[in-house]
């Protein structure tokens, strides 16, 4: 064997075709089928959910739609303490503010589960999906932090 049909040899083999199993299965949306845009907002959701910052944040979001930084980090910061708000430490809910703000809300803003405007500090329970309220109502039976707060 010369050494040209030897790298001819080397060639052929790169050239050839990925196997049967090796080829993945794409749809025409730029590979994502329905399954798995259902799956990526289901892991979002559970995601989300793990905190419990977040799922209170979103609880009170979903009973009150429209609130401020202030009133909302009083508010978490009592569930979180599991006393009535007029009892939360100023310091305390500065601390939450802060949170919320540098990490908490932007989240669930990216995640699409709430509107922040960090300009005006207003937030916003906006067109969140189905799915996430069925999942917050199942975690609200077990953190049920409107009994925390009395």
């Amino acid at each position: 064997m010369s050494d040209d049909d030897f790298c001819r040899g080397d060639e052929e083999k790169k050239e050839k075709p990925p196997a049967v199993n090796e080829v993945k299965d794409t749809a025409q949306d730029g590979g994502q089928n329905a399954d798995d845009i259902g799956h990526k907002k289901l892991e979002r959701i559970l995601q989300t959910l793990t905190s419990q910052r977040r799922r209170y944040i979103l609880y009170e979001m979903q009973e009150n739609e429209v609130s401020d930084i202030d009133s909302l980090a009083t508010t978490v910061t009592a569930m979180v303490q599991e006393v009535p708000p007029e009892k939360v430490k100023t310091k305390d809910v500065d601390n939450m503010k802060s949170q919320l703000i540098h990490a908490e809300l932007p989240a669930l803003a990216d995640a699409g589960f709430i509107e922040y405007d960090q300009r005006s500090k207003a937030v916003r329970y906006s067109n969140p999906p189905s799915l996430l309220d069925g999942f917050l109502r199942l975690s609200a039976k077990i953190d049920s932090p409107s009994d925390q707060s009395s």
